[in-house]
Parts: C-alpha cells; sequence; structure tokens
C-alpha cells in the first residue's frame, strides 16, 4: 500500500487507521509528515505513547473518526486507510492536494479491492490492484 502511495519526502500523509502505529512509523521515514487517526481510544493513546519513547517527532495520532479526515491539518498530499470503505468519503477528497493520492480498499461487487485515487486537475481517476481483506471503516 505505501509504494502505491509513491511517496516524496516532502509529503504530508493523512493515515486513516493508526492501530498498532505500525504503518505510521513506516510512512515517518518516507516523508516529512503523518497524521494518523484512531478511532479506538486505547489504541490511539499506546501508539501516541511508543511514538513519543520513540522520539518520532514527525508523527502526530488524532483520536477521532477517520472518515472525517483531519481538516486542522489538511490538506495532505496522499491519504492511506487501513480499513475498506464502500466509496471514498468526500471529506477525503476536499482535503487532498492536487495531483495527490488516495490507497484504500474499497468494496466493488462482494469484494474488497485495493484502489488507488489520483486527483487530476480537481478530477478523479481510479485504478484497481487486487483483491484484500480488512476491517471496515466505520
Amino acid at each position: 500500500m505505501s509504494e502505491l502511495l509513491e511517496i516524496k519526502d516532502t509529503d504530508k500523509i493523512l493515515d486513516i487507521g493508526t492501530g498498532s502505529g505500525y504503518q505510521a512509523a513506516v510512512l515517518r521515514n518516507l516523508c516529512k509528515e503523518v497524521i494518523s487517526i484512531e478511532i479506538i481510544p486505547q489504541l490511539a493513546k499506546k501508539a501516541e505513547m511508543i511514538f513519543n519513547k520513540l522520539k518520532y517527532r514527525n508523527i502526530t495520532v488524532v483520536n477521532k473518526n477517520g472518515r472525517e479526515g483531519y481538516k486542522e491539518k489538511a490538506p495532505y498530499d496522499k491519504i492511506i486507510c487501513a480499513a475498506v470503505s464502500k466509496d471514498i468519503p468526500n471529506d477525503w477528497k476536499e482535503q487532498l492536494t492536487d495531483d495527490g493520492i488516495i490507497v484504500l480498499p474499497i468494496y466493488k461487487r462482494n469484494k474488497q479491492v485495493l484502489t488507488r485515487i489520483r486527483k487530476k486537475n480537481g478530477k478523479y481517476f481510479e485504478e484497481n490492484f487486487c483483491q484484500v481483506l480488512f476491517v471496515p471503516l466505520v
């Protein structure tokens, strides 16, 4: 999934679904800043404690519903989501820079498909990759 983002060292990335924090920890080495959102308070708190202990200064953990994105730090060059959705939330589209990329699993014909969305001149272009299995985005 990280490879599909085509990350540059100047990117600001919104990571939806912090979980253990592994994805955010990987991303922080590849980009300028990671904003990681987790809906489960205990997971958000634990990830934040680990990042602080490791002195990962370019990761911010936010405890909230990831479907809303995080307007306070928008716009984002890249958005990655570790949960399957029926659609691409409009808030994410609004918070994405032009030439930005979103990578997430989307339900398509009763299957979960890893999908990359590119934003160019205000239009969105989808590419489908492989079948995957993720928890639902709530």
